[in-house]
């Protein structure tokens, strides 16, 4: 009998990569934004009459937001609007995602992707500003990283997850592993949830903006977001909503425009630097208080990528 898989993806970790896996795998049953792998009824109908629903051993729930649940979960946000305030702590909305995995697929086995600090913060800028953000990093984190350091403690996630679905039932790796060595990457997925090997080939699934793009997006979204100013809220949000749009997916449409903006003024990019040192000292102060990544110490799998966990 099939059992779930519950892809719980921090963001930025290679959820649409995985997603992609899931999908092509023959012994997995995925559809997107959907749950244990169907998106209606009638998904299930059609699986249950098609002969290959007999070689199916996981059903797959996967969402980077079952990780940081939020109020605006799913809906697109205006970068010159301000996100709503959630009504509970970051902590107690995880525990209550979990409650409910929990009580819908009790014998699940759980898969979390994490991803070092500076990396992390660094895609989801550049996924921010890919929406028509306008805030520099230094704001951004101020924004998204307040108090609890924007929900990445892994420690305090990989922990709900162990108590209500066991230890032996949650899969911990670190998409630095992903980056470098695909294969192995799947392969030990595959081992632990006791799958044949599937020879499945998938490229980059988004191409990451240049530390020349991260630079110019957010001033060309600025001079797009004060043009359409003048003209009053309702037209301003309609026409930014749909340069947002625009920019999410034409990819990286701008980048022969910040190519000519960097002719006229040479030299400005993106560095990792710029991300607040106050941030990332809270994250390693938190480390040895056994929050964070401290957790991940004794996951061999973690070893060799210490530093970017702020774990030396």
């Amino acid at each position: 009998m099939p059992n779930h898989l519950i892809h719980i993806g921090f963001p930025k970790t290679g959820s649409t990569f995985l997603q992609e896996w899931f999908s092509l795998h023959p012994q997995m049953h995925y559809s997107p934004n959907g749950l244990a792998g169907f998106y209606n009824t009638y998904e299930i109908s059609r699986l249950a009459a098609d002969q290959k629903g007999r070689d199916i051993k996981y059903f797959v729930t996967s969402g980077e937001e079952l990780s940081i649940p939020s109020l605006v979960s799913g809906t697109t946000i205006n970068s010159g609007e301000q996100n709503l305030a959630d009504l509970i702590s970051k902590e107690q909305a995880q525990k209550n995602v979990c409650e409910i995995l929990s009580s819908l697929y009790p014998d699940g086995k759980i898969l979390i992707i994490t991803r070092g600090f500076k990396e992390i913060i660094t895609s989801g800028y550049s996924e921010y500003i890919r929406h028509g953000g306008t805030l520099s990093i230094k704001d951004f984190t101020k924004v998204g990283f307040t108090e609890d350091g924007g929900g990445l403690n892994y420690s305090l996630l990989i922990d709900i997850y162990e108590k209500a679905f066991g230890k032996q039932n949650v899969i911990v790796l670190p998409y630095e592993l992903l980056r470098d060595d695909q294969a192995q990457f799947l392969s030990i997925i595959e081992d632990r949830l006791n799958m044949l090997p599937a020879k499945i080939s998938i490229g980059k699934v988004h191409e990451s903006l240049s530390a020349l793009e991260i630079y110019w997006y957010p001033r060309i979204s600025s001079i797009i977001s004060r043009s359409l100013s003048p003209f009053g809220k309702r037209v301003y949000n309609a026409g930014f909503r749909k340069y947002g749009k625009w920019l999410l997916y034409n990819n990286n449409k701008l980048k022969k425009t910040a190519k000519l903006l960097d002719r006229v003024k040479p030299g400005r990019t993106f560095n990792s630097e710029d991300i607040s040192p106050e941030l990332l000292k809270y994250y390693r102060r938190n480390n040895d208080a056994g929050k964070c990544a401290a957790h991940l110490r004794d996951n061999p799998l973690y070893v060799q990528y210490f530093s970017e966990y702020l774990l030396d």
